[in-house]
């Protein structure tokens, strides 16, 4: 067996500039205090003022930090890092300085909130459960020390009221979890593994649940003693909610319907969150929304033109017709490589558009692959050699996968989608037909007889 390296060059700070000019996205977990605003880019916390002015860096390491938490007077941000090789929570001074370790298990610890009194964080750990999909709520103190259980009771995403006399918690993982960088299809899911929001009243260890169980919920916020919380219980988008404990009434006061809220804080009487890789402001007195303009330009390793040897990340690959070329698509772009003695060539060595399942043509003159933009995915003919596109074909909005081009006085393509159809289309003026539907993804598979 033959193996074959490709090595390429991938100069991934092409638009860089022209997108920081003008605005910077991919702003993640916001959260606010009184004069201050903390989010998270490139896996670094960063601290800028209210209305987005002056942002700066506050950590900087090869390893992402993550769910930074103000303290209740602004002078601390607790977060999430993995800075010696596990996932534990860390305090900061707002204005800079030596992050300090709170927690110390070998389990993973995720900061929540802060205690009303600003002495500890509050914390949540699955070190003594058997669920991966839910923990228990500990209190870390900011001096140090073990963290204390607060009860027995499974719990996520919890944080208390003002007074710390009421805690808002789901007791587990929402079941879709591409809320956490995964792929799951469970959007929309509203089983018995939607983990409804609930209020906990600590004096009585009353529990109440808010209306509203067929929905993903998390994330909750008190406001002025009302809690908010991110649900998906309309249209199966995710926006913030606020919830009337005196009605039992559940009312949506954010309007995104194009984008998940993701993430969100609050502080007195406005939210700060998450849609679209943008950060927004909710004043929940007059419900207003505005934008926060976020402008930075920091020194990021990720963004240095770089050598990337492209072995792991070869996602499609095909023989041509002749068996001395093979085609392959990694980290976006096509090659064509020679199985003995030859180059290799980057068909299309784009920095900002992705190329992806790449085939060749009967005679192997030509070779086929989808182009993946902004405005969606199309299907692209181009000479073997490199060089402008033959063609290109509209093929929509999903995710596609190139399966055989047939030969013959009117060649066609087939290929599937991820909601489980297989489809044709004509090469020469890209007529699409659709064949079949199957019953699971990724099970089609088709070929062209040879007539």
């Amino acid at each position: 067996m033959k193996y074959v390296s490709v090595l390429a060059s991938v100069v991934l700070a092409l638009g860089s500039y022209s997108v920081f000019a003008q605005q910077t996205l991919l702003l993640r977990t916001p959260d606010i205090s009184a004069e201050h605003l903390a989010f998270v880019y490139a896996g670094d916390i960063w601290v800028a003022d209210r209305d987005g002015s002056k942002p700066r860096r506050l950590t900087s390491s090869p390893v992402a930090e993550g769910n930074p938490k103000f303290s209740p007077d602004g002078s601390q941000i607790a977060f999430a890092a993995s800075f010696e090789n596990n996932g534990d929570v860390y305090v900061v001074p707002t204005a800079g300085g030596q992050p300090k370790r709170l927690t110390w298990h070998p389990g993973a610890d995720t900061p929540t909130g802060w205690t009303a009194d600003g002495n500890s964080v509050t914390v949540v750990s699955a070190r003594e459960t058997d669920h991966g999909r839910s923990g228990q709520l500990y209190h870390a103190s900011v001096d140090g020390g073990l963290p204390e259980k607060q009860m027995e009771a499974r719990v996520m995403s919890a944080v208390y009221g003002a007074d710390d006399s009421r805690l808002a918690f789901t007791s587990f993982r929402a079941a879709y979890n591409g809320l956490f960088g995964g792929s799951s299809g469970w959007k929309g899911y509203g089983g018995g593994s939607a983990p409804p929001m609930q209020i906990m009243d600590i004096a009585d260890q009353q529990v109440k649940v808010i209306p509203g169980h067929s929905s993903t919920n998390f994330n909750p916020i008190w406001i002025d003693g009302t809690p908010y919380f991110i649900s998906d219980r309309e249209d199966k988008l995710f926006n913030i909610y606020r919830y009337d404990s005196a009605s039992n009434d559940v009312e949506k006061v954010s309007m995104e319907d194009l984008w998940d809220v993701r993430a969100a804080g609050g502080h007195g009487s406005d939210i700060v969150y998450e849609a679209g890789g943008r950060l927004f402001a909710l004043n929940t007195v007059d419900e207003s929304v505005n934008e926060i303009p976020i402008n930075i330009s920091p020194d990021l390793p990720q963004l240095r033109t770089q050598w990337k040897n492209a072995d792991s990340a070869i996602d499609a690959a095909d023989i041509s017709p002749s068996g001395k070329r093979a085609i392959i698509t990694a980290r976006g772009d096509v090659f064509t490589i020679a199985v003995d003695d030859g180059p290799t060539r980057n068909l299309t060595g784009s920095g900002s558009v992705r190329e992806y399942s790449a085939i060749w043509s009967p005679e192997g003159e030509q070779v086929a692959y989808i182009t993946d933009s902004l405005g969606g995915q199309s299907l692209v003919i181009a000479d073997q050699l490199g060089g402008v596109a033959i063609a290109e074909h509209r093929l929509g909005d999903f995710y596609y996968e190139l399966q055989a081009w047939s030969s013959g006085d009117v060649p066609r393509i087939t290929y599937t989608d991820n909601h489980a159809a297989l489809y044709t289309v004509n090469v020469a003026d890209g007529d699409i037909e659709k064949v079949s539907t199957g019953i699971r993804r990724d099970q089609i598979e088709a070929a062209f007889s040879p007539d």
